[in-house]
């Protein structure tokens, strides 16, 4: 159902591998043939809750 709008992955380097969080790098071929050499995806081994907190402060 979602493989005509998900990217297929053609390689991965491991950036960092834990057994709560894990960062890879991929090249993959977007669903209109486009290729990127870098597509970050972070992976949660376990359900997982993150906040961004952004103040004033933050912006400057």
């Amino acid at each position: 159902m979602y493989n005509n709008i998900l990217p297929e992955m053609l390689d991965r380097k491991i950036i960092y591998e834990s057994d709560w969080v894990s960062l890879y790098s991929d090249k993959v071929k977007m669903p209109d043939g486009r290729i990127f050499d870098t597509y970050h995806k972070l992976h949660y081994s376990h359900e997982s809750v993150c906040v961004v907190i952004v103040n004033e402060k933050m912006k400057s």
